[in-house]
């Protein structure tokens, strides 16, 4: 049987897609659809050489009457010709692609969602009265017609149910299963470490704030990957590190290196405030790299981190959103609460890993298999 993969993103650094294609590549046929990038274990139709010169045309067109439907002409064809009979899609703009082809071809269809699509971007001003309500829109018209829905997490399954009643299946974007071992953590300074993406939205001045003003007990290295739309932002973090003696700007590693890597720190930390639906709601790739890393946690109330942090006992969750609640995290820190942390994530690391939840979603996928 062959599963066709749709997304927009690049195939090969998407974690999320990398994870998909993981739980699917022994058992199923994979035809990936998207943007290459650099290329990978498995070969990728580029999704811009579908359109045709008529696609490209109306495109044009449509960014003056500010439509935003996505055209490739030459995708259905394709699809057909390689007789897929599942389809997963990750950007809600495929949607009314998506449904046409179930209604026209018995095709199956599967929408793996990201995050909430409908307020992704909501602090950006505009955004919610444009993009934001034509995904809605498509969210309203278009996601019950699926025949499998999966989320990040319970809030926003909850969320979706509540608002366009339609039920899905929840999948976090969980690591995959390390066995690596604790760091040892005999002294202070606590070494602590923050990584992901360079998003001015994330606040991440805000965690040096909080290890400059709890002292040399702490050291903070921030890994994140430089983005050429936030050079300012990169410059301005470069600035306040500088400044201290205790938090520096350190280069990323590749992908399946960050939990080895990380691994030398003893504590993860992630302060984000919920400025969004979706920030207050997060459950970060970060959080379960911490897990497998074996590093104790430290973050922010946003629920689903917290739920995830308490249940293990792998860490804290601050009062607030508030620096000073972070500090206060800090300043009461002893070595023992941290090896503790860092033992009761080896039983964490066997449940919230990847290769659980794949078995979850293979499963889901081979029920939607034709007789």
């Amino acid at each position: 049987m062959k599963v066709g993969i749709i997304s927009l993103r690049n195939m090969n650094s998407a974690p999320r897609i990398i994870r998909e294609i993981n739980a699917l590549e022994n058992h199923v046929e994979l035809v990936l659809i998207g943007n290459p990038g650099n290329s990978g274990s498995h070969p990728i139709h580029s999704i811009y050489s579908f359109r045709t010169i008529r696609d490209k045309l109306t495109s044009r067109i449509d960014k003056l009457r500010k439509k935003k439907e996505l055209r490739y002409g030459k995708l259905s064809k394709f699809i057909l010709q390689q007789d897929i009979r599942i389809l997963i899609f990750h950007e809600p703009e495929f949607f009314p692609f998506a449904v046409s082809l179930k209604k026209k071809h018995r095709i199956k269809i599967v929408f793996n969602a990201h995050e909430y699509h409908p307020l992704e971007f909501e602090d950006v001003p505009g955004w919610p009265e444009t993009k934001g309500k034509y995904f809605t829109d498509l969210y309203r018209n278009y996601l019950h017609h699926f025949d499998l829905f999966i989320n990040v997490c319970e809030s926003i399954r909850l969320k979706c149910l509540e608002e366009f009643k339609t039920d899905s299946i929840v999948i976090p974007n969980a690591a995959f299963e390390s066995k690596i071992q604790p760091s040892n953590t005999e002294q202070f300074p606590i070494r602590l470490i923050h990584h992901g993406a360079l998003l001015p939205g994330r606040k991440i001045e805000k965690m040096i704030a909080i290890v400059r003003e709890a002292g040399e007990q702490f050291t903070l290295d921030i890994m994140i990957v430089p983005s050429k739309g936030a050079m300012d932002y990169y410059k301005l973090l470069s600035d306040l590190c500088s400044k201290t003696t205790n938090v520096r700007l350190i280069e990323p590693v590749k992908f399946d290196e960050i939990v080895p890597f990380i691994n030398q720190y003893d504590a993860g930390i992630y302060l984000l405030e919920p400025s969004t639906f979706n920030n207050f709601n997060a459950l970060p790739n970060k959080i379960f790299e911490f897990i497998q890393a074996k590093l104790a946690v430290i973050v922010s109330p946003s629920p689903e981190m917290s739920k995830l942090v308490t249940n293990y006992q792998i860490g804290w969750v601050a009062a607030d959103f508030s620096t000073d609640s972070m500090v206060e995290i800090l300043n009461k820190l002893s070595i023992e609460d941290i090896r503790t942390c860092k033992e009761n994530t080896l039983k964490a690391s066997s449940i919230e890993n990847a290769e659980n939840y794949q078995r979850i979603f293979l499963e889901q996928i081979l029920t939607l298999a034709p007789e």
